[in-house]
């Protein structure tokens, strides 16, 4: 009644934070994002010095040591993991009901040309409000790199003492002293 009378002041409603990195950084979950990777390895700047270490996503920790790893390498699916239009089309659905622009990434393997995307993104071009891509392999010094649930990658990181689960690290980032990698 009283938005019919005096109308909104307010720019938008309905927004969808946090996605990605801020989810990372807060330990929370993703939202609309598949996680990046249940494994990866995360490179960040310090002091001018490249360091870069190893992050499982906990509930992968928990099934390997709990001797679920098969079961867990069936269903945890990352960001590189869902088709593009897979992406686009939950990005879409979402679009609809939200006023403001979604924060989505779209995941692209390294093999992925301008004309891919062009393809999908003119399809789904009149349903979004923005678009963010990320083609792997773009940038010299990936500050993620997926790490496939391979035996290799396996035995090599989860066998470690040396992961970081999540980004809780104070090395890794801080939120308080406003520096981050």
């Amino acid at each position: 009644m009283l938005i019919k009378q005096h109308g909104i002041r307010n720019a938008v409603m309905l927004t969808i934070p946090p996605c990605g990195t801020i989810s990372m950084l807060m330990g929370v979950s993703t939202g609309i994002e598949p996680i990046f990777s249940p494994m990866y390895l995360r490179r960040w700047r310090h002091a001018n010095v490249w360091k870069e270490q190893v992050v499982v996503d906990p509930l992968l920790k928990e099934y390997f040591d709990e001797g679920r790893l098969e079961e867990a390498k069936r269903i945890f699916v990352g960001a590189y993991d869902v088709k593009p239009e897979e992406h686009l089309r939950v990005q879409a659905t979402i679009q609809r009901y939200v006023d403001n622009c979604l924060s989505k990434t779209i995941n692209l393997p390294t093999e992925a040309t301008a004309e891919d995307l062009n393809e999908i993104a003119l399809a789904y071009s009149q349903y979004l409000k923005g678009l963010t891509i990320y083609r792997a392999g773009s940038k010299g010094n990936e500050p993620l790199t997926a790490l496939s649930l391979t035996d290799e990658n396996i035995n090599k990181y989860l066998n470690t003492e040396e992961i970081t689960e999540g980004l809780q690290s104070g090395d890794v980032c801080s939120l308080a002293g406003g520096e981050c990698g």
